[in-house]
């Protein structure tokens, strides 16, 4: 029984220390091969269903390696950080925030990411669109004057 554990301890090393980071550099390679190949159009469906995903290890890989605009938007007009907050994933809308993304947006349906993210219901997030110049109502809108 014990050199099972001896074998699994080995193992469970042996993934940490070698393996995992071999394939997160072969990731990394492997992103940075098709940055250079695609434009922002290409990359944005992929993009964004990493976004939906929650998938913050590889969208992090691909801010850093490719020259992406975080306003980017889909076929609907959405943005990355529109998916995080419908996701309710502070942690992939702070990527995009420091990215650059715009917390003011205002989206094809009249909504900014602070509306969303209240009438989500989600405090964390409002926190931290706020922290980043967020405000509730569209910038160029009469109420906001």
């Amino acid at each position: 029984m014990t050199n099972a554990y001896i074998a699994l301890g080995l193992g469970l090393i042996l993934y940490f220390l070698v393996l995992r980071p071999l394939f997160a550099r072969r990731i990394e390679r492997s992103v940075t091969r098709f940055c250079g190949n695609a434009g922002n159009r290409m990359l944005a469906e992929p993009l964004m269903e990493r976004v939906r995903d929650g998938d913050v290890q590889r969208v992090r890989t691909v801010l850093k390696h490719c020259k992406v605009n975080p306003d980017m938007t889909d076929d609907k007009g959405w943005t990355a950080l529109r998916y995080a907050i419908e996701g309710n994933n502070p942690e992939m809308a702070h990527l995009f925030l420091v990215s650059g993304a715009a917390a003011n947006a205002v989206w094809p349906d009249g909504r900014t990411p602070l509306s969303l993210a209240r009438e989500k219901g989600s405090d964390e997030m409002a926190e931290l669109l706020e922290k980043f110049g967020a405000r509730e109502e569209a910038p160029d809108s009469p109420t906001s004057k």
